[in-house]
């Protein structure tokens, strides 16, 4: 059995239609990428809506019991992602212990209360970005972070820099990713949606030089 990819869009993050998920089509080997446009009107509604189209997506395709992918939308796929889904543990999730919720695998074929844990996330969820105020702009992770610490040992943790490579410096982009390019699979953008403070443009002209046939299926940079 293949896998889905499942991810939302905003209108923060229409440019990753033409710049980031191509490259989940050319390189990450899924069987279907079901993308949801988002429009709630700030981050933390959209952050909400995301985590109950997520939730929603993964309680219909329960009773197949199939492998999902749910991925941010400013993420690029460098090489296939089938590796990332564990036969023995329900997720498999990188950057543990302070978990990044952008990239994670879910095995639905493993028994488990599937639906009545993800509801409870997602109404947790709910209630911590109620109040725009006070809730944190990962108002998803401060809730899902507890929760898979709970059940450790049911969780594959991935290499991060393998499988979620999240750093937000430029400086550090430039330094560190180069010595990574024959093992980074997913190079997660930073920024909120926000391109230029997030350096995209330079960022993006980088992941080309490393990987000219993988992201020749993207807009240049």
């Amino acid at each position: 059995m293949g896998f889905t990819i499942i991810t939302t869009v905003s209108p923060d993050f229409e440019r990753a239609r033409r710049q980031f998920i191509p490259t989940w089509e050319a390189n990450a080997g899924a069987d279907e990428i079901v993308v949801h446009e988002i429009d709630e009107g700030s981050w933390v509604k959209n952050i909400v809506r995301r985590a109950e189209i997520i939730v929603a997506e993964l309680i219909t395709r329960l009773p197949r019991g199939e492998k999902v992918l749910a991925l941010d939308a400013d993420c690029i796929v460098t090489k296939d992602l089938s590796d990332g889904f564990s036969d023995d543990h329900r997720i498999s999730v990188a950057r543990w212990p302070n978990v990044n919720m952008g990239v994670v695998f879910f095995n639905l074929a493993i028994a488990y209360k599937w639906e009545t844990w993800l509801t409870s996330i997602v109404h947790a969820i709910r209630e911590e970005g109620a109040n725009e105020r006070k809730a944190t702009h990962e108002c998803d992770q401060v809730v899902w972070r507890p929760q898979l610490h709970n059940m450790s040992s049911h969780i594959h943790k991935l290499g991060e820099w393998e499988w979620n490579y999240n750093t937000f410096d430029v400086r550090d982009f430039l330094h560190e990713l180069p010595k990574l390019r024959d093992i980074c699979r997913v190079v997660h953008f930073k920024g909120h949606g926000d391109w230029e403070y997030a350096q995209c443009d330079r960022k993006m002209r980088l992941l080309k030089r490393l990987w000219p046939e993988e992201l020749s299926c993207i807009e240049s940079a």
